[in-house]
C-alpha cells in the first residue's frame, strides 16, 4: 500500500491530505488545514520528503489549439510556438497539453489540443517554498485538473463551477477532458447573482466562440453548499 501526501493551496488556506493508494482506490488517513502563513512551520516539522501539490494559478494561459497532425517532439515544438505567440508577457513558461483528436477544418486535417501554461517564475516560487526545507514536489497540478477528476464522466460537455474564496473556477469538460478554463473574480464567497452573470456569460462564450453547447452546469464543493443566488442559470444546475 503506497502512501501519498497531497498539498492543496486554496485561497488563504493550505490543506494537507495523507492518503494510502490501494488497488481498489485511495483511502484518506488524515487531513489537516493550515493558514497560509502557518504552512512553512508544517513543512519544517513534517518528516516526509515527497509531496504532490495542487495549486490555484492566478496567472495562466489556456486555450484550444488546432495544429498540424504531427507527433512527438515536432508536435510539442509547434504547440510551444503557438503558446509563445499568444502568451504575451515575455517570460519563460512551462506547459501541459492534451490531444483531443483530429478535425477537418477548411478542408485541412488538424489536431485539436487543449493547452495550459504558467510562468516559470510562479512555478519556481512554489518549488522554492518546499526546497528550502529539503522537500521534493513530485507533481505540480493546476487546480482545475484536480477538480476535473471529481466530476462524473460525461460524453456530453458540462460546465463545472467551483469556489475558492472570492475566485470562481469555471471549466468545460467533455469525455473527462478540459476544453476551456477561466477564473472569475467574485464579490464575496460562495455563489451569488454576480457569479450567475459570469456563469451565463461563460455559457454564451462556449456556444458562440467555441461552438460547444454545454449540457448542464455542475457545482462542485462549496459552490454548491454556499449557493445564495436568486438569478436563474440558462442551463440546468446540478450539485456534485
Amino acid at each position: 500500500m503506497a502512501n501519498k501526501i497531497v498539498i492543496s493551496f486554496e485561497g488563504d488556506n493550505v490543506k494537507v491530505v495523507y492518503a494510502a493508494s490501494k488497488s481498489s482506490g485511495s483511502v484518506i488517513r488524515k487531513a489537516l488545514t493550515f493558514a497560509n502563513d502557518e504552512f512553512d512551520g508544517f513543512l519544517q516539522r513534517d518528516k516526509n520528503k515527497e509531496f504532490i501539490v495542487v495549486y490555484d494559478f492566478k496567472t495562466f494561459f489556456s486555450d484550444l489549439l488546432y495544429v498540424p497532425p504531427l507527433k512527438g517532439k515536432y508536435l510539442k515544438g509547434i504547440i510551444e510556438s503557438e503558446i509563445r505567440k499568444r502568451f504575451h508577457n515575455g517570460k519563460e513558461f512551462s506547459f501541459a497539453y492534451t490531444i483531443l483528436g483530429d478535425k477537418l477544418l477548411e478542408g485541412k486535417k488538424r489536431t485539436e489540443v487543449f493547452v495550459f501554461a504558467a510562468d516559470n517564475s510562479d512555478i519556481e516560487n512554489i518549488l522554492f517554498r518546499f526546497a528550502r526545507y529539503r522537500k521534493i514536489v513530485t507533481h505540480l497540478i493546476p487546480r482545475a485538473y484536480s477538480l476535473a477528476q471529481t466530476v462524473p464522466f460525461s460524453e456530453e460537455p458540462v460546465l463545472c463551477v467551483s469556489s475558492t474564496g472570492m475566485d470562481k473556477n469555471l471549466f468545460l469538460l467533455k469525455g473527462g477532458n478540459l476544453l476551456f478554463l477561466r477564473v472569475a473574480q467574485g464579490i464575496e464567497k460562495g455563489i451569488n447573482d454576480f457569479d450567475m452573470q459570469n456563469i451565463n456569460m461563460t455559457i454564451n462564450h462556449c456556444r458562440q466562440s467555441l461552438k460547444i453547447n454545454p449540457l448542464q452546469v455542475l457545482l462542485i464543493g462549496s459552490a454548491c453548499s454556499e449557493y445564495n443566488a436568486g438569478m436563474a442559470v440558462i442551463l440546468p444546475v446540478v450539485c456534485v
